[in-house]
């Protein structure tokens, strides 16, 4: 019994290494997006993070693909707003502001389908806190009530609204803390909080 055993084991662990090195292989190597350059995003002192107003386009990384991102002069990746009477504001958190090309964005496909401008304002990491913010503001500058709000909502906003507590920025990337195992207490590198 012994050996079958061995053999088993044996088996599983040349099956998971060849499993790594066939992913190590593909396009999907990385298991996370890299994050925007610091000329995309700005430190917020009320959400940590938003999309710093008329970007002009650059290339952005995704998991598999590659493609334009920029804003306008609302903070959102959008094309400029041009005072459209009725129009919908569209906020949320990654899912909202789309790992996709601008015109396979949901918000883009919706505005087609509607024949209505939809301003997409998401915001990579968001939760519902900072969503609201972001439409208070967002309308503050129009200085007209949108015809309607959607909130992209996502199982994962709980967990931001949660996180958006204990963020940091540090050279135009969002860090955040570690819990140090021995202390209990959140860390970010040698500075801890």
């Amino acid at each position: 019994w012994a050996a079958r055993i061995a053999l088993v084991l044996a088996g599983i662990v040349v099956s998971v290494l060849a499993l790594e090195l066939g992913l190590r292989l593909t396009p999907f190597r990385r298991v996370l997006p890299p994050p925007p350059a610091a000329v995309y995003g700005r430190f917020d002192p009320e959400t940590v993070t938003d999309i710093r107003d008329n970007v002009p386009p650059m290339r952005f990384g995704f998991y598999d693909d590659e493609h334009d991102v920029w804003s306008n002069e609302l903070g959102c990746f959008d094309r400029p707003f041009g005072g459209e009477p009725n129009y919908i504001l569209l906020v949320g958190d990654s899912f909202t502001f789309g790992f996709a090309a601008f015109e396979r964005k949901w918000g883009t496909i919706v505005e087609d389908i509607l024949k209505v401008r939809v301003l997409k304002c998401g915001v990579i990491g968001h939760g519902t806190r900072q969503e609201l913010i972001k439409a208070e503001r967002v309308v503050a500058r129009i200085k007209r009530s949108p015809r309607l709000i959607i909130v992209g909502y996502f199982i994962n906003d709980v967990t931001d609204d949660y996180k958006v507590a204990h963020m940091r920025v540090a050279g135009g990337e969002v860090i955040l803390p570690a819990l140090d195992p021995t202390t209990g207490a959140l860390t970010f590198g040698d500075d801890s909080s």
